[in-house]
């Protein structure tokens, strides 16, 4: 179907890699993308496009960003040209990075986002998306602190490592039966059975 695209979407550098887009989701969003890359849909959101093809719009608008921002780029001009406003917003608008520069210091200063976010009066989630997407150098070192991955690619929280650590270093020095010292802990004893073959240990 021909809606007069204005850039080609298909090129295959938009696929595969570190940062590619799998196959099967382009797949899925390939009618929506086609609208965004059509002289035709100019005058419609990109919010509007998603809810056509019956996509999510936020999830629609951070796939497109980060796997075809030259399309978004070049509609917007195109948009701008044609005398109509801007869809897309700026990954960091002056207001919005002053809301969030005192949680972003706090998590750098090695707090997670629950405590950064209630501190700061921000909304946790909306933090979290914005860090994501606009400081990913710090919601990395955040996340890597706030989670231990274990052999097999098991992610626990820090807290709860932290737990299974402690019983299971009692278990090794008191050589009681492994379901003791579960309870005692408050944890299941087939879980802690499993964190234990997870770092090595044999049960």
């Amino acid at each position: 179907m021909n809606r007069q695209i204005f850039i080609d979407w298909r090129r295959e550098r938009y696929l595969g890699g570190r940062y590619g887009q799998k196959e099967e989701t382009r797949e899925r969003y390939r009618d929506a993308i086609e609208a965004c890359a059509s002289v035709m849909y100019l005058g419609k959101t990109l919010a509007a496009i998603a809810r056509l093809y019956g996509h999510q719009p936020e999830a629609f608008r951070m796939m497109m960003k980060r796997h075809y921002p030259d399309i978004l780029a070049e509609r917007e001009r195109m948009r701008h040209v044609m005398g109509l406003r801007r869809t897309v917003p700026q990954d960091v608008r002056p207001r919005t990075e002053a809301k969030y520069a005192p949680a972003l210091a706090l998590l750098e200063a090695g707090k997670d986002y629950d405590e950064a976010a209630r501190e700061t009066g921000v909304d946790r989630e909306q933090l979290l998306s914005w860090m994501k997407h606009n400081r990913p150098d710090v919601h990395e070192m955040v996340m890597q602190t706030r989670w231990v991955t274990l052999i097999g690619g098991v992610r626990l929280s820090r807290e709860k490592w932290e737990a299974y650590q402690q019983a299971a270093q009692e278990w090794r020095q008191s050589k009681e039966p492994l379901k003791h010292v579960a309870e005692r802990h408050g944890l299941r004893d087939v879980r802690l059975r499993e964190f234990l073959r997870r770092i090595g240990e044999t049960v």
